[in-house]
């Protein structure tokens, strides 16, 4: 079961495997400053889903923009989701698990602006 804090981290701010792949880049090396292109080949990714990644967690309060730069900087409520994010995705089991809620919320996200929701709940197993 994972802890409490990465469930509501993944509902409610990394939906997609696309910042998932950011913020656990970032986790590892919380010090990394590249621009988004730079991020996209460094990810195997389409500019277009790491722009909107990008943006979305610095909205909700993960990465800063500045200067065309992008920047680890969590706010203070999702620190200890991200260090527990961090830890258990070493673990086997918990990285399926993490990729599989994931996977599940990346299939509401397009639709979360759209209906003003901020949050989806998906059984986490």
């Amino acid at each position: 079961m994972l802890d409490s804090r990465i469930v509501q981290l993944l509902e409610d701010a990394v939906n997609t495997s696309c910042k998932l792949a950011l913020v656990l880049l970032y986790a590892e090396h919380s010090g990394f400053v590249v621009t988004p292109e730079q991020l996209a080949l460094r990810l195997s990714r389409d500019p277009w889903s790491v722009d909107s990644a990008i943006r979305e967690l610095a909205r909700d309060g993960i990465l800063d923009v500045c200067d065309g730069r992008i920047i680890y900087h969590p706010q203070p409520r999702w620190v200890a989701g991200l260090q527990e994010l961090r830890i258990a995705y070493d673990d086997p089991y918990d990285r399926d698990t993490i990729n599989h809620l994931a996977r599940d919320l990346q299939n509401y996200a397009p639709y979360r602006e759209e209906l003003g929701l901020r949050q989806i709940t998906v059984n986490a197993f």
